[in-house]
């Protein structure tokens, strides 16, 4: 299993992004959203992440993208508690220094909250 999470995390740290969004509706802020996307060409590797933490997997194809001979991308993306799950199931395999401050960010987000 461990095996796995480092695969994961190195996914992660070559393709991935983390932080907290912020989410608007009528023009204001109204929430922050933690959330962990990863985008590759590989569908099979991102289908790891799928299969691992759920969360949303999608195809980005676009007319454009064809017109312009890109392949098409595939994304995985978690937002809050599933983002929190992987991201304290991620850390202590992870390396690179800014990933890593992305992955804590989200749990420093939830830090001292009640989380169901």
């Amino acid at each position: 299993m461990s095996e796995v999470l480092a695969y994961l995390a190195g996914i992660f740290e070559g393709e991935g992004t983390a932080g907290l969004a912020k989410i608007r509706k009528h023009h204001q802020y109204r929430y922050i959203s933690p959330r962990i996307r990863v985008s590759m060409t590989d569908k099979e590797a991102v289908a790891v992440f799928h299969e691992r933490f759920h969360g949303s997997m999608y195809l980005q194809h676009s007319p454009s993208m064809v017109r312009h001979g890109y392949k098409p991308v595939w994304s995985w993306c978690a937002q809050h508690l599933q983002a929190l799950e992987v991201a304290q199931t991620l850390l202590p395999f992870m390396r690179i220094p800014r990933k890593k401050k992305q992955m804590e960010s989200i749990v420093t987000h939830y830090a001292g909250r009640r989380v169901r």
